[in-house]
Order: C-alpha cells, then structure tokens, then sequence
C-alpha cells in the first residue's frame, strides 16, 4: 500500500507540474497537429511509460500487459457491451437534464474532424492503464473490489482537476467531479466483469467523443 500512495503522490506532483508549466506550451506551436502530439507524447510520458517501468523494476512483471488486462479483449461482452453503451446515453441524458438541451458541437471541416481523431485515443488508454489497470490491480490485491474501486475512481477523478483548472476554472471542478467520479466507479467494474481493460478503453474515448462532439445548454 505503501509503494502505490507513494507512486501516485509522485504522479499528482509530475502532473500536475506538467499542466500547469508544459500543456500551456502547447498553443504556442503553430500547427494544431504538432500540438496535439506534444500533448499526448506528454501524457503518456507521465501516464503511461513510468506503470510500465514500475511493475518490471519493482514489482519484478514479467508480462506487463497481462498483468494491466491487455492481453485479451474480455469476456461476457454480449452483456456488458450492451450495459457500457447504456451507460453512456445515461450519462447523457443527466447531463442534458442538469445542463440544458443538447445541441452538435461539429467540427467544421475535414481538418477539424482529423484533429479530434487524433485527439481521441491517447488520454482514454492513458486513463484506464493507469487506473484501471495499474491502481485498481494493485489496490485490489490489498482490500476488497468494491474499495478498490472507489479509492481508483477517486484518484481517477482527482487526476483531471489540474487540466479543467487551467482550461474551465475551478467552477468546472465542482460541477464535473461527481459525474466523472460514478463514470471512474463503472470503468473499474467494467473491468473486473469483462477482466479486461479495453471495454473501458473503449467506452471512455465514447464518452469524450460525445464531450467532443456535443455541448448543453
């Protein structure tokens, strides 16, 4: 327990270092494309490489995409398919409800629409190795799933508040937190039922597709 509090301690200090020093950096290159890279070389510099080095040099993994739920795309997918899309025009229609109607948000040419496919993937994948992968796999060996799950959707949620901070103001935090964090509740029990991560790969670049692609209110 020791060794993940102190991981993740390091990771909210390197992030949150990196939002608010490095991300800003990123308008300043005049192509969006390049841009975009930057940021995403960024998170996954942060995000991703470090759980990768962690479970070879500390925890002595062997196969590291195994041990992150990688190595297959799931089981019982027939349901939980089904139950993940379900969830989302849920999350949906809450938002609408506490927002206001929903109206498209559509980029407004083919090079917008070629930015926001290259700015999907990353933080989804991101996300879910770091946390449903690596934190929740860890945690989870140490306390009961439902505990783990609430501790890593906490940490989930913790981890976007730099970057909505800087780009919404600190109003976003509070009004975002609670979605995001039952979103982070059902991303870790997509997970342990399908016993594996990409279900929740998937259903999280859904959700940001749908934040990319429709405002409220």
């Amino acid at each position: 327990m020791l060794d993940i509090a102190l991981y993740m301690i390091v990771f909210f200090l390197v992030w949150t270092i990196e939002v608010f020093v490095l991300i800003p950096f990123g308008p300043q290159i005049s192509s969006p494309f390049l841009a975009q890279l930057w940021s995403d070389a960024l998170r996954l510099a942060i995000w991703v490489l470090p759980v990768f080095w962690y479970l070879r040099r500390f925890a002595g993994v062997k196969d590291r995409f195994a041990a992150l739920k990688m190595r297959t795309v799931g089981k019982n997918l027939r349901l939980w398919i089904p139950a993940a899309i379900g969830f989302a025009a849920l999350l949906f229609a809450l938002q609408a409800l506490a927002a206001g109607a929903p109206r498209p948000n559509l980029p407004a040419d083919a090079r917008g629409w070629l930015l926001l496919v290259l700015r999907l993937p990353i933080a989804p994948l991101a996300a879910e190795i770091l946390f449903r992968g690596f934190v929740l796999g860890v945690l989870q060996r140490q306390q009961p799933f439902w505990m783990a799950n609430v501790s890593t959707a906490i940490l989930f949620t913790a981890a976007n508040w730099p970057e909505w901070v800087v780009f919404f103001g600190q109003d976003f935090v509070l009004n975002a937190s609670p979605g995001v964090f039952v979103f982070g509740l059902f991303l870790g029990y997509l997970r342990e039922k399908t016993d594996s991560l990409w279900p929740g790969v998937g259903l999280h670049i859904l959700n940001n597709l749908l934040a990319a692609l429709i405002a409220f209110g």
